[in-house]
């Protein structure tokens, strides 16, 4: 097994053997992989030749730290950080390739290397070093740094609208899913070309100083395009690149987007040199820059909301609680109904009008909406073991004439879904985010029942079936802090699990940068089209994201959010439960 290395003092990490130059020293290796006489520099680079084939290191780094990652790649794969970000890249010969990331409060990360999907895959040269310090911008291509400084990260936008006309199945927020392949639901393709221009209009999240795009036009195509900025993401829009005359196709354009700031930008798409058709299809979309030291909201969507879906529902922040007032008189709880541990629900009226249970769903002495319930309760379905106290989102607010469940305006849909779906849903795409503690977790289990101890689900999407997101907290008995890790329910199939921050397992050691009871922490669930980013915050600025692709089984089905303390454990003492503090809480369907 490797051993972890450390942080020299010039600020770049030494990687054991990052050549491959000593064969497979100093990492760990999953076959099928070998080691190659094809390489970027020297005479050995890593070979991973097909599906389960990896490998990885692990290094201590200065705890909080922003470091950039970089490797050159010849092939299909993914690189990244284990637990946190990745990327994956399809390059025709060797290109190196960067991403950034932010260690936690231990320091410890796991780098690796794996099987892109299809083809042979070579790495070499791995190296690392502090943003602070420079190196490569990323991307495989070079990036004028933006008046903020900083090295440029990859930018995953948000799709704020696409053409009526694109196809369900390649949606806008394909571009941004690293999938380089031409198969269909790894591009985005809408149709009306030779009629007008098609128009993507993005989110950053942030504001940002620009300083590269790269676009890759399907089958190499000229398209003639422009890429526009805005202040606000509405008009004036201002020229960042413009192609609109080009006839130059390739598998990948790349502009300098230097002196642009900005957090809103417009893919138009207006014509193609060469091309006849009646279709505009881009496989990826690459934007870089730097944050501003502003930074910027990554919040956004409008207020309101109703029955037409759409908007927020906000919730107070820090210092404007009042411990005096019910939950519904502190959070805007117009679009929720709830949940408790009996099976019985309470509609939105009873919410608003200031509705309480002793023991379940209260206001804390600072304020917050407290969530409580006992391992031992009743279940709401079926499909379900658990009992929980929690809210389920209600597009249609106090409008009981539109029916709870179904394709209709209480619930939403993603935007891959089709355009007569979108037409009836209150919403498309949607994003929850919470600011929380855990106050209390379950202690004791059934024998046989480890797996169950110590879990509480403080956030999901649902579908009428099944769930695309839920957000597990977990803290295992004796253990003084906890994980935080997300489950994604395969349509008609078992969980995936994504760790955030620690392990899921039921033996797992004290995670070192854990998150302990009473900790107040943020996190966002967001979903565009199949893309699903779930994001967790700590206090003192450390993030942990991870962003997947959903597949396709979800794209027609109809959504709502869920939000406070589901447990997860049915068993163990007659008194033993979970308890959840909410200090924010919004909802939103741009």
């Amino acid at each position: 097994m490797a051993a972890a290395v450390t942080l020299a003092a010039s600020g770049h990490a030494q990687i054991e053997n990052p050549g491959f130059e000593s064969n497979w020293s100093g990492w760990n290796d999953t076959d099928p992989s070998a080691i190659s006489g094809v390489a970027h520099s020297g005479s050995r680079a890593a070979k991973i030749t097909g599906s389960g084939g990896r490998f990885e290191q692990t290094l201590n780094l200065s705890p909080n730290t922003t470091y950039t990652l970089s490797v050159w790649i010849d092939g299909r794969g993914t690189f990244g950080i284990v637990g946190g970000v990745s990327r994956t890249v399809d390059n025709s010969d060797y290109e190196q390739e960067t991403l950034t990331f932010t260690t936690g409060s231990s320091g410890s990360v796991t780098i690796y290397g794996a099987y892109g999907g299809s083809g042979d895959v070579r790495f070499d040269d791995f190296a690392i070093e502090t943003a602070s310090s420079g190196g490569s911008s990323g991307g495989g291509g070079s990036s004028s740094g933006g008046s903020s400084g900083g090295t440029p990260v990859q930018i995953t936008p948000t799709v704020l609208s696409q053409p009526a006309s694109t196809q369900s199945s390649n949606a806008a927020t394909n571009m941004f899913d690293g999938d380089f392949s031409n198969n269909t639901g790894a591009r985005w393709s809408a149709s009306g070309l030779q009629s007008g221009s098609l128009s993507v209009k993005l989110d950053l999240g942030a504001e940002y100083d620009l300083t590269e795009i790269k676009l890759y036009p399907y089958k190499n195509r000229a398209y003639q395009y422009a890429i526009k900025r805005s202040d606000t993401g509405s008009s004036p829009w201002t020229d960042v690149v413009n192609r609109r005359n080009n006839t130059q196709g390739g598998t990948v354009l790349v502009d300098s987007a230097a002196g642009h700031t900005t957090r809103y930008l417009e893919l138009l798409v207006t014509g193609a040199s060469g091309y006849t058709g009646n279709w505009a299809s881009i496989i990826e979309l690459e934007i870089f820059g730097t944050p501003t030291s502003g930074g910027g909201s990554s919040g956004g969507g409008s207020s309101g909301g109703g029955s037409s879906g759409g908007g927020s529902s906000g919730g107070g922040s820090s210092g404007t609680l009042d411990p005096n007032k019910a939950p519904g008189e502190n959070f805007d709880l117009g679009q929720w109904k709830i949940t408790f541990p009996d099976a019985s629900e309470k509609d939105v009226a009873w919410l608003i009008a200031g509705g309480e249970r002793a023991n379940e769903f209260y206001t804390g002495s600072d304020g917050a909406m407290v969530f409580r319930c006992p391992n031992h309760g009743s279940t709401t379905s079926s499909s379900t073991k658990y009992s929980r106290t929690e809210l389920r989102e209600m597009l249609r607010g106090t409008d009981t004439s539109i029916s709870t469940k179904g394709l209709n305006k209480n619930n939403w849909v993603f935007s891959s879904s089709s355009a007569s779906n979108q037409a009836k849903a209150g919403g498309v795409d949607g994003t929850l985010r919470a600011r929380l503690a855990v106050n209390h977790v379950s202690t004791t289990y059934d024998s046989g029942n480890e797996y169950m101890v110590g879990r509480v689900i403080v956030g999901q999407i649902h579908a009428p079936d099944d769930e695309p997101c839920k957000l597990y907290y977990r803290k295992l008995p004796g253990n003084s802090k906890g994980s935080v890790y997300f489950a994604y329910e395969v349509p008609g199939g078992n969980d995936i699990i994504y760790p955030l921050i620690g392990s899921p397992d039921s033996n797992a050691a004290d995670p070192a940068d854990g998150i302990a009871l009473n900790e107040k922490w943020n996190y966002e669930i967001k979903v565009v089209g199949r893309q699903l980013t779930v994001t967790v915050t700590r206090d003192n600025g450390q993030t942990y994201s991870k962003t997947i692709t959903m597949g396709s089984g979800y794209d027609d089905q109809w959504m709502y959010f869920k939000a406070g303390a589901y447990n997860q454990n049915n068993g163990g003492s007659e008194s033993d439960y979970v308890q959840v503090s909410f200090y924010e809480l919004t909802h939103t369907h741009p």
